[in-house]
């Protein structure tokens, strides 16, 4: 069970562009009032525009991956992990991989999960 330190929390489920966004912003702004997490099922986030140039030989895969774990230097906690379920009534997102449910009371959340 992810337990708040009575802090206010904001759960992000989607690493993609969209989620990194909106999590390096909280971070930014609100990381030191605010406990910020961000889920994906990757440890890794691709920059899939990038993918033109990876096609031409401009780009290594290496150039346009990074870990998601490196927005913990910028307020934000990584849980890898796929989301099995999103209950809004019991503020609760159940999580894989052995993982406890995540409870987020007093909680907001982003949903930025893709097409998948």
């Amino acid at each position: 069970m992810y337990v708040s330190n009575g802090r206010k929390q904001i759960v992000i489920l989607g690493g993609g562009s969209g989620g990194i966004v909106a999590a390096t912003k909280l971070g930014r702004e609100l990381g030191s009032k605010h406990d910020v997490t961000l889920v994906d099922r990757r440890e890794d986030h691709i920059y899939m525009p990038a993918f033109l140039f990876l096609m031409v030989g401009q780009r290594k895969p290496g150039d346009i991956t990074r870990k998601l774990k490196r927005l913990e230097k910028r307020n934000v906690k990584f849980i890898q992990a796929d989301v099995l379920g999103i209950d809004p009534d019991r503020q609760e997102v159940t999580l894989s991989a052995g993982k406890s449910p995540m409870i987020t009371s007093s909680c907001r959340s982003v949903c930025r999960p893709g097409r998948k």
